[in-house]
């Protein structure tokens, strides 16, 4: 199985050895595979995990009403937040789309890719900000490589990269000194919705 991004940060932040880890996935539908690795691994290291699952037809992480519903859940599961990872994305493209191809960028994947990398990540954030401020937490992004200037599946995407790493640094901000607010930048990852490259892209 692949080690999904969840699941290498928790371990990479040496959470594994915390018994009472309670973690919370926020997943498309019940049957959603992209997290079951890393639910199963925690479930098996002894820790409680809840899951929120959208309702058919709810994009949970595009309406702050949804987003804020589903973050009470989770507290009320598991009695408190102490770190939350925006890690909702799409290229919203299974083919890479380079700067030249301009003309394929769809309004569409703008907004899909917009909405759902980095509006999510604020309105998540919103949410869950009293419950982190409580609790001395943490909050880790998920940006990308591309963010920095490196190629991405679309400019769209890169594009998003770049704003969500300033958008890290502004949380970081407005949420000092109680909560930290940081970001990590992977390169490509082999996923359930890999974009498709050339032979001459690779």
């Amino acid at each position: 199985e692949v080690e999904p991004i969840s699941l290498a940060l928790l371990l990479r932040l040496g959470l594994e050895h915390l018994a009472q880890l309670g973690v919370a996935y926020g997943l498309r539908r019940a049957d959603d595979q992209v997290a079951l690795p890393s639910r199963r691994h925690m479930a098996g290291l002894g820790a409680a995990v809840a899951v929120a699952v959208r309702e058919a037809g709810n994009r949970q992480t595009r309406h702050q009403e949804a987003v804020e519903h589903a973050v009470l859940n989770q507290l009320d599961a598991l009695g408190g937040l102490d770190l939350l990872v925006n890690n909702a994305a799409t290229p919203a493209t299974t083919r890479s789309i380079p700067p030249a191809d301009f003309e394929s960028l769809s309004e569409e994947i703008w907004t899909t890719i917009f909405s759902t990398n980095l509006v999510s990540a604020f309105r998540c954030t919103k949410a869950a900000a009293t419950a982190l401020k409580s609790r001395k937490g943490a909050i880790v992004n998920t940006s990308s490589l591309s963010g920095f200037g490196f190629p991405g599946s679309s400019i769209a995407y890169t594009s998003q990269k770049a704003a969500l790493i300033n958008l890290t640094k502004d949380l970081a901000r407005a949420l000092a000194p109680e909560v930290r607010v940081n970001a990590i930048a992977p390169g490509s990852v082999n996923s359930a919705w890999m974009v498709q490259w050339s032979p001459q892209e690779v």
